[in-house]
């Protein structure tokens, strides 16, 4: 089981992984700071326990941020990758 702590730090790491990819993607178009990020969660055992674990985590990187991030969980794997690939998560 991670301790919150871990659980914000892994979190923050995948946002900042993210925000990276989103700013090298290639396009000659210029990149516009995101107005909020909703970060797509896996449960991997109660789906209402992860949600409430995720709040401290959604707070603390809305927080440093500066703009809203929203904390929702999929059902499974697939589902959030199809969320990332419709702009969704």
């Amino acid at each position: 089981m991670f301790s919150r702590k871990r659980l914000l730090v892994a979190g923050s790491l995948a946002a900042v992984a993210a925000l990276s990819l989103a700013a090298t993607a290639e396009s000659d178009a210029p990149v516009e700071d995101p107005k909020s990020l909703v970060l797509a969660l896996v449960p991997s055992q109660d789906q209402g326990a992860l949600v409430d674990t995720a709040a401290p985590l959604t707070d603390f990187l809305t927080e440093e941020l500066g703009i809203e991030v929203t904390g929702v969980v999929s059902k499974d794997y697939q589902a959030s990758v199809e969320a990332m690939g419709a702009g969704q998560a």
